[in-house]
């Protein structure tokens, strides 16, 4: 708990320079996930911290580019990623978002991705949060409960952490009673959640001790919530080293849920050749690396027809999953 702590307070005072570099410039910008369900916990200095995620407004995203790379803020190699551009400082990852979300239909997403840029740029409704002596702004209290639920759903379709549950059922037993439940329904319902909210809500219930009032939940189905924590248990991240069939269950869902095998071989290598990255000519060619990249690691497999068929088998077992909580990928 001490090192958590530690690295906690570290990475509160590198992203103060941030929120001082933003404010100097007239800025207005939200953090969400990390630091900002952190808030939730009994002691945040005890919720691990990874990177800092940040969102500005559409009409300062370029502007804020600039600025960061003014002030030592060195881009990461990642101009492929359209929901966000990567920073580092003082060791320290910083991800700027033009957009969040990525689960189900088009306007689900821009549903969304529309929430936070009305909460950006709304300056009466953001929230200036301290924690440790240092202050940052936040979403509201619902918005920034959607982006939790959709980070949920996002680790839904590759292994969900233990660490997404525990922020949600944070959440939830802070600011999500039976009241506030009437607002927040709306927002799960614009983004196509609302029965990954109370699934997960009521697993958290059953399993994990939450209490409070939260009648809301008790209507999700028992099966699924049990379904749903064998999965957390077997395909979660819980600091061990993912196993091969979960990483072929994941690259078969991807190619199943897109349903356009060279289109996504070609999105996918992309994002991975780093050779295309630094000669943008390359680009016909990212799908052929992709491929080849499948192929290599394929080869490497232990117990390739043991591994393979429990990967199948693992990819049924989650798209079952997936339907039934009304997540996919568009």
């Amino acid at each position: 708990c001490a090192a958590i702590a530690a690295s906690g307070l570290r990475i509160r005072y590198y992203q103060s320079e941030l929120t001082d570099l933003l404010e100097k410039n007239d800025i207005s910008y939200v953090v969400f996930k990390g630091v900002a369900t952190a808030k939730y916990y009994p002691n945040p200095l005890f919720r691990k911290m990874g990177d800092v995620d940040f969102y500005v407004s559409s009409k300062d995203y370029e502007r804020t580019e600039e600025i960061l790379e003014q002030n030592g803020f060195s881009r990461v190699n990642d101009e492929d990623n359209h929901r966000h551009h990567s920073y580092r400082k003082n060791n320290i990852l910083f991800e700027l978002h033009r957009t969040f979300a990525t689960i189900n239909s088009d306007a689900e997403r821009a549903f969304v991705d529309r929430i936070l840029e009305q909460s950006c740029v709304d300056n009466d409704r953001i929230l200036i949060q301290e924690q440790s002596g240092f202050h940052f702004y936040a979403l509201p209290e619902a918005e920034n409960g959607l982006i939790i639920l959709e980070h949920i759903a996002q680790h839904m379709t590759s292994g969900l952490g233990l660490r997404q549950v525990i922020d949600w059922m944070m959440y939830v037993k802070q600011s999500l009673s039976n009241e506030k439940w009437n607002q927040f329904k709306e927002y799960a319902n614009g983004a196509g959640l609302i029965n990954v909210a109370k699934t997960v809500t009521k697993m958290c219930y059953l399993y994990f001790g939450l209490d409070g009032e939260i009648d809301w939940c008790y209507d999700a189905e028992d099966a699924l919530c049990d379904d749903l924590i064998e999965y957390l248990f077997d395909a979660g991240n819980f600091g061990r080293k993912e196993r091969y069939s979960n990483k072929i269950a994941t690259v078969k869902a991807r190619y199943r849920e897109s349903g356009k095998l060279l289109r996504t071989l070609q999105k996918t290598g992309e994002h991975n050749w780093q050779f295309y990255k630094n000669h943008k000519w390359a680009r016909p060619f990212a799908w052929a690396y992709q491929l080849f990249r499948y192929t290599k690691q394929f080869a490497s497999v232990p117990n390739k027809r043991k591994n393979v068929i429990a990967g199948i088998v693992e990819a049924d077992r989650r798209k079952a999953l997936l339907d039934k909580l009304n997540i996919y990928h568009s």
